[in-house]
């Protein structure tokens, strides 16, 4: 994909001022990506793959036809994807023996069955994009595989962003009297707290001007800066849309998608507030049987994340109730150059300003 048919929504948090100084990370649609690193094969299979398997990918033209359903985000760098738009970002993380330079040395790779990427690589590209975009607020979602050091690779990414992360501490809401304003100065709507209370966090505004323009979703118990300062937020803050799920049509993830969404939104308001970042994945990975077919057909995972993509409008404004609506948080696809997930998240950001 070359990089002048990213459509460029750089600083549309900047742009929708208004609403960001009035909302904060837990109102708004974050537009994501799922398994943002997965642009194009750099090694060889990693997870998920027998060892036979692992070898009869070392072969190129087997390694090309499993690769068809490990690219999720073909020819888009992370920068690519942040200029487009996407604030979050989901990194699946295993580590490696050599660097990017061949030296031997512990490090970091982005998976997706195959290796990916270097972590390093989609790191600098994060800090390149909020150096010259401070407006803009970016979550980051780490998911270690292969039984790897939490804590070791939280410090790796932490050398690289937490000049820019924004401490998790900030974030936890501060209750106090109906109408009064909490030590973090921000109101927020919404139903997080009860009746007799009201809470209060940081708008996304007051994060940014004061230089936090990271959150980082983690492990905080493995963070290597524990306590307060930790710039961890807990991944049991996010749901990702309940067990994994291999499908064979659209219809059926947009059923599933439907009913998730649907057994959450039906939560008290406190079970809500103990996982307040809700992640509807609007993405569809086809199970063995429908492989094989798309084998004999030439079809790929990227048809079916079109596929999918051409749903999301129709499925979030027709399909959802305002409630369903009320408790998306992030919604990820694939391929995301061919999705609105921008241009709907922006919408649904406006939509809750005016609600409040």
């Amino acid at each position: 994909m070359a990089a002048g048919e990213v459509p460029n929504f750089s600083s549309w948090m900047g742009e929708e001022e208004d609403a960001c100084k009035a909302l904060t990370p837990f109102q708004v649609v974050f537009p994501g990506t799922h398994d943002s690193g997965s642009s194009m094969l750099t090694g060889s299979a990693v997870i998920g793959l027998s060892s036979g398997l692992n070898a009869l990918c070392r072969v190129p033209c087997f390694r090309r036809l499993i690769g068809r359903w490990t690219i999720t985000q073909p020819g888009l760098s992370i920068h690519d994807q942040l200029v487009g738009g996407i604030r979050f970002l989901d990194f699946r993380i295993a580590s490696a023996s050599r660097n990017k330079r061949g030296e031997e040395e512990l490090t970091f790779i982005l998976i997706h069955t195959f290796m990916v990427g270097y972590l390093e690589d989609a790191l600098r590209e994060i800090v390149r994009f909020i150096d010259s975009h401070p407006t803009e607020l970016v979550l980051v979602s780490c998911i270690p595989y292969n039984n790897i050091d939490e804590r070791a690779y939280q410090s790796y990414v932490e050398q690289f962003l937490s000049k820019h992360a924004c401490p998790a501490s900030k974030l936890s809401p501060t209750t106090t009297d109906a109408g009064t304003t909490g030590s973090h100065g921000d109101s927020v709507g919404g139903d997080r707290g009860t009746p007799s209370s009201a809470t209060t966090v940081p708008s996304i505004y007051s994060l940014t001007s004061a230089g936090h323009n990271l959150i980082l979703i983690g492990n905080p118990e493995a963070s290597s800066t524990p306590g307060d300062s930790t710039v961890w937020l807990s991944k049991t803050k996010l749901v990702t849309g309940g067990p994994f799920r291999s499908l064979s049509s659209v219809e059926e993830k947009q059923d599933l998608n439907h009913q998730q969404l649907a057994n959450y939104s039906s939560n008290t308001a406190t079970e809500k507030q103990a996982v307040e970042l809700y992640q509807l994945t609007h993405t569809v990975t086809p199970d063995a049987k429908s492989i094989v077919k798309d084998i004999l057909t030439c079809k790929t995972l990227i048809s079916h994340a079109d596929a999918m993509n051409a749903t999301l409008p129709d499925f979030v404004s027709s399909r959802l109730s305002s409630q369903h609506r009320g408790n998306i948080k992030i919604i990820t696809v694939d391929n995301f150059i061919t999705s609105d997930v921008v241009a709907i998240a922006k919408k649904m950001l406006r939509d809750r300003l005016q609600s409040i």
